[in-house]
């Protein structure tokens, strides 16, 4: 995707909603998704969903 998103959950759910339009037959999926170094105010290694 060459639109940048300001949520990992958005990137989530935007690659959600491709593999469903994409791969019609694929009843279930895990997407995990993690940012090394986040900006939250303090010391985080990384944030992930």
């Amino acid at each position: 995707m060459s639109k940048i998103q300001e949520l990992l959950e958005t990137v989530v759910f935007n690659i959600i909603g491709r593999f469903k339009a994409e791969l019609p037959r694929i009843l279930a999926a895990n997407v995990r998704m993690e940012k090394i170094g986040p900006p939250l105010g303090g010391k985080v290694a990384k944030s992930a969903l």
